[in-house]
């Protein structure tokens, strides 16, 4: 799979995590913590940003950068929902048919 062609998947698959998991809330009762269904869906924004950039280490300084990001995007998800973090995470506005 080309490198855009999986950068617009994620995209999409991480609009489509948000997305469900805000909606379907009730029904995934307590098999699964909504919570970590957003933690998926942010890491799965930020995968193809890290595609461009050199070979990465994961030091201290780093990690720390990704959970800062992470719960940057809990904040806005708190206060605006799933929408306003998908357009925070790429940068555009994002609309939702419903």
């Amino acid at each position: 799979m080309k490198r855009k062609a999986f950068k617009e998947l994620m995209r999409q698959a991480a609009g489509n995590v948000l997305i469900n998991t805000e909606l379907n809330a009730e029904s995934l009762g307590e098999k699964v913590d909504p919570a970590v269904l957003r933690g998926v869906a942010y890491g799965m924004a930020v995968a193809p940003m890290l595609m461009d950039e050199e070979p990465i280490e994961f030091d201290r300084d780093f990690l720390a950068v990704i959970i800062e990001c992470a719960k940057m995007c809990d904040d806005v998800y708190a206060e605006s929902g799933s929408v306003a973090t998908i357009s925070k995470l790429f940068g555009c506005e994002v609309s939702v048919d419903e």
